[in-house]
């Protein structure tokens, strides 16, 4: 994960480099961050990192954990169905 919890982005480059190189970007909303960045949604599996408004350590933190918690979720779902589609794999070749 990459933490960038900058008070102030008018632009900002390397959450785009962390987007490149497979890296999750937590960043604050703000300019060029908030621009960039669409909010991970575990519901549907889409988005592209992680953001915070408030400009404080606890706001953070709590993106952090939710970082942490969304994509511990996602790869045991991605496990689930890799297992599922195994199965009916295996179930097709019996039958």
């Amino acid at each position: 994960m990459f933490l960038m919890p900058s008070k102030y982005e008018p632009c900002g480059l390397n959450q785009i480099y962390s987007l490149k190189y497979g890296t999750v970007p937590i960043v604050r909303a703000t300019g060029g961050l908030d621009d960039t960045i669409d909010p991970w949604d575990t519901r549907t599996g889409k988005g592209t990192g992680f953001k915070f408004t408030d400009y404080s350590g606890e706001a953070l933190l709590l993106t952090i954990k939710e970082a942490f918690e969304g994509f511990s979720r996602s790869i045991v779902l991605a496990h689930a169905h890799a297992q599922r589609h195994e199965q009916r794999f295996l179930l097709e070749r019996i039958g």
